[in-house]
């Protein structure tokens, strides 16, 4: 009779199998439980016993989203997945969702069917820049009765991670993550490529894009299909606070920006306003100081040429 309800083991075991002649892999989706970020845990004195060396960061265990598992802390911790590109990294935060996969391992040679696992870039759950994560609800149970603090309360504080004699328990998200709950998204227009930090700070491949009118600062009097590149540092303040509507940079908003352009006209206002920075909400003070002109005086002629001294005793 087939096992309707798998163990976490028998889960991952099966799933790891190829499914066909060499050639096809299953795949599971998991929540993230742990982050490895170096040798001890953040915060404390408390030894990682998933780093082994430097190849071991960005590695995460996680918890199966099928399955009887319990609670993330009392899930099967000892099977850990690694970031699959080298190239382009973006660890996850606890709680946020990704796509397991087999891929080959560092010890084919001695096994030519070991398989290692792999994770994806998270899941967009929420489509929401700072963070997507989906916390289990036991987890939350377990963490408000033991540390007696709300998710809101670690969320204003930073709370570092808390240690136990079982394993980390790290609620909300993870030890040092600030979340932000006024982080946009940004907006997307015809043939753009982005990227986009969780704290307001992005890089924008983009064009002149006239269409939807009057939607983005650097369409206005260009050629369409013109390139500009955007990097910016910091989401200024949002024209609204709802954070699923996403936003477009803003050169008299945003904290620092820089505009690669070709044609393109991008208008600054305190240029028109004496640097006044008033776009930014800073108001300049100014300050007057009296200066009193010096004039040099001559106190030596020892290397003076003879023709200045002249010059100088018979005012020629």
């Amino acid at each position: 009779m087939a096992n309707f309800n798998p163990t976490y083991t028998q889960q991952l075991a099966s799933f790891a199998q190829p499914t066909g002649p060499g050639t096809s892999f299953n795949y599971l989706i998991a929540r993230v439980t742990h982050v490895v970020q170096g040798p001890i845990y953040i915060g404390t004195n408390v030894p990682d016993p998933y780093f082994k060396d430097p190849s071991d960061l960005g590695a995460i265990t996680f918890q199966l989203l099928t399955g009887l598992q319990d609670r993330t802390l009392t899930s099967g911790g000892n099977n850990v997945a690694r970031p699959m590109s080298s190239a382009v990294k973006q660890y996850p935060i606890e709680g946020e969702i990704v796509l397991i996969f087999p891929g080959p391992s560092r010890e084919m040679n001695e096994d030519r069917g070991r398989r290692d696992f792999f994770y994806t870039q998270p899941y967009n759950l929420w489509g929401l820049a700072n963070h997507n994560a989906f916390p289990d609800l036991g987890d939350y149970g377990a963490y408000i009765g033991k540390v007696k603090r709300t998710y809101q309360d670690s969320s204003n504080t930073n709370q570092p991670i808390n240690t136990t004699a079982t394993g980390s328990l790290n609620m909300p998200l993870g030890p040092n993550f600030v979340e932000k709950d006024n982080i946009k998204a940004l907006r997307q227009f015809t043939g753009d490529v982005t990227i986009e930090g969780r704290w307001g700070n992005s890089i924008r491949f983009s064009s002149t894009n006239p269409i939807p009118a009057d939607q983005n600062p650097w369409s206005k009097n260009s050629t369409p299909g013109n390139p500009i590149t955007i990097i910016r540092n910091g989401q200024g303040k949002p024209d609204n606070n709802i954070t699923t509507v996403p936003t477009v940079e803003n050169i008299n908003k945003d904290p620092s920006s820089i505009y690669l352009t070709e044609g393109q006209q991008i208008v600054i206002d305190d240029i028109n306003n004496n640097f006044s920075l008033a776009s930014l909400d800073i108001v300049l003070a100014r300050t007057y100081t009296v200066s009193i002109p010096i004039q040099q005086q001559l106190t030596s002629t020892d290397n003076i040429s003879a023709q200045d001294q002249d010059q100088i005793i018979n005012g020629g």
